[in-house]
């Protein structure tokens, strides 16, 4: 048992997650954008990024790990939501410490952040503005980034191994039905 955030409506619940038919007693996961994933039970987390980006946090001593995966940088008023970077690492942060983490052996990865969409305003692409409060954010909380595959002009598929913090990564090439992840070995795919 543990805990899934979702960001539709900014509340916690605490489901059952069906067990990975594929390695016994693995939980399967696929992330929603504003959404996060940080349990004690191991998990293969899945997610799509574009000019979206995913902070995986990883405990070296208690081996768990969580990972969230939002939209926009800041939050700018109405109700909190995971949909918002600010918010979203944030509460990733918490929910590690909950799970009895220590801020000091915790490591970070990101991911994403291309420049899929246009510029926002003042020409600053969305996916470097996620990528930088990752950074910011991060650092004040004192977590070093130990890996980051981030911008660049396509998107990816990662995967997050969350008892080893593990993080397989395959891009998207552009133009394709879906991403190649299954079965595909030309694709090539990177773990960081």
């Amino acid at each position: 048992m543990g805990l899934r955030f979702r960001g539709d409506d900014g509340q916690a619940e605490q489901i059952r997650m069906p067990g990975g038919a594929a390695v016994p007693g693995l939980v399967e996961v696929f992330l929603a954008p504003g959404s996060l994933h940080c349990a004690a039970m191991p998990a293969r987390v899945t997610t799509i990024l574009g000019s979206c980006v995913a902070v995986c946090l990883w405990d070296r001593r208690l081996r768990v790990g969580g990972i969230n995966h939002y939209l926009l940088p800041h939050h700018c008023g109405g109700e909190p939501s995971l949909r918002f970077g600010d918010i979203a690492i944030d509460m990733l942060v918490e929910a590690m410490l909950r799970l009895g983490c220590q801020p000091g052996s915790l490591h970070a990865k990101l991911f994403g952040g291309a420049a899929v969409l246009g510029l926002a305003t003042g020409g600053d692409p969305v996916g470097d503005q996620n990528v930088r409060i990752a950074l910011a954010r991060l650092c004040q909380h004192g977590i070093p980034v130990a890996a980051r595959d981030t911008g660049g002009p396509s998107g990816m598929v990662i995967r997050m191994l969350t008892e080893s913090g593990a993080v397989m990564v395959r891009r998207i090439v552009s133009g394709a039905a879906e991403p190649a992840w299954h079965g595909d070995p030309a694709a090539p795919a990177r773990c960081w």
